[in-house]
């Protein structure tokens, strides 16, 4: 099976989609209907049943679209915690229960769902590969932001995605990860582009090493910037995490029906996501990553 990652520019991460709230399913399908043809899930949501939800709301639309789950966290036996499982025999079984749950006889980008150097990352990467051979993936990658980790990955395998944190509250990938990655070929999937909230104006707490008070100042400036080119803090943020030419997608997260229909006000923007000026760009700091180097 050939395999062009092309995805729309924003992606719906699933995650905070409860499969218990009927709105859920309702969410995907407007998504959907938006334009959107990346969703992203995985088996450690919800165990297992947000990927059901997502497979039963895209019905006959399931082919159409491009679908990312990741494997690698185990369930406890008990159902309340799990544990680190990048073991091949765990990931042949993950995937197929991945499978199952979306109704698919083959998933588009199946990731690993962090990652250490201390895995047995050939191993992984073997599977993988058998994997792609076998049909029942398309393309496969990690989702991880370990420098080295990254960096082993992209010299060993034949990955063509990479899910990584990258956003005006998480510039460490600028210095190797993205330029390693655009060089390389592999497609990065953006999280983290929000900054959990606080780009959008939610309460400021320590995030990521940086302190409150620092978080407060990037609120008032990043707001200000914002208002001074009539451009809302969601477009702004977003195209910020787009304007990075590895980045393939934004992956942007609902819990509801709203928040969906936010994010595609975006794409339905002629200007999107081209808002973003190095001016802009330059105004907020950057740091870079101290573990894992």
């Amino acid at each position: 099976m050939s395999f062009s990652f092309d995805p729309s520019p924003i992606s719906l991460g699933c995650m905070n989609l409860a499969p218990s709230n009927p709105k859920s399913i309702q969410s995907i399908q407007a998504a959907l209907a938006g334009g959107i043809t990346c969703f992203d899930t995985a088996d450690l949501y919800h165990q297992g049943e947000n990927e059901k939800m997502l497979g039963e709301a895209l019905g006959s639309k399931k082919y159409d679209v491009t679908i990312v789950s990741k494997g690698g966290n185990d369930w406890t036996g008990e159902g309340d915690g799990w544990n680190w499982n990048p073991k091949p025999e765990y990931l042949s079984q993950a995937l197929d229960n991945s499978l199952r749950r979306l109704n698919r006889d083959y998933l588009d980008v199946y990731l690993l769902h962090g990652g250490t150097i201390e895995d047995p990352i050939e191993a992984v990467i073997d599977f993988m590969e058998t994997s792609v051979q076998a049909g029942k993936i398309r393309a496969y990658g990690i989702s991880s932001i370990r420098p080295n980790v990254i960096r082993k990955w992209a010299r060993l395998s034949n990955m063509s995605v990479v899910m990584t944190q990258y956003g005006i509250l998480d510039r460490r990938g600028e210095e190797e990860v993205l330029p390693l990655l655009e060089a390389a070929g592999i497609g990065v999937m953006a999280r983290g582009v929000l900054g959990k909230g606080y780009l959008l104006g939610k309460e400021a707490e320590e995030y990521l090493g940086h302190p409150k008070d620092r978080i407060v100042r990037i609120q008032r400036q990043f707001g200000e910037l914002c208002s001074s080119q009539s451009i809302s803090l969601l477009n702004a943020a977003t195209s910020f995490s787009l304007q990075e030419s590895a980045v393939k997608t934004a992956v942007l997260g609902a819990s509801r029906l709203s928040q969906v229909q936010k994010h595609l006000k975006l794409l339905s923007d002629p200007q999107f996501p081209h808002y973003w000026t190095p001016q802009m760009k330059g105004a907020f700091p950057v740091d870079t990553y101290q573990n894992h180097r």
